[in-house]
């Protein structure tokens, strides 16, 4: 951990002359925020978003998609892309092109 010229911090796991090592962030429990203190979800960011791609090892349920959400899946089991959204507790998806 450290900060970078004053602009920012940065956390890089390391073991010193070996490697650089993965970096597990409450690997027993416990959930991680990004914008608030209070989250919601193992992972809740309050903001907005950026990446690429979101990649998800199985189709969203309605339990784990909140009614009036919506998200953009890549299937890591067959590759496909899909945006899906929660319509009052039915998953419907669409395949993107």
């Amino acid at each position: 951990m450290g900060v970078v010229d004053g602009s920012y911090s940065r956390i890089q796991a390391i073991q010193p002359a070996v490697a650089f090592r993965n970096l597990a962030i409450q690997p027993r429990g416990g959930s991680v925020s990004i914008g608030t203190v209070t989250p919601g979800a193992l992972l809740d960011v309050a903001g907005t978003m950026r990446g690429q791609v979101l990649s998800l090892s199985a189709a969203p349920t309605a339990a784990a998609l909140p009614t009036s959400y919506w998200t953009v899946v890549k299937r890591t089991d067959d590759g496909s892309m899909k945006i899906c959204a929660n319509d009052a507790g039915t998953i419907n998806c669409a395949v993107m092109n």
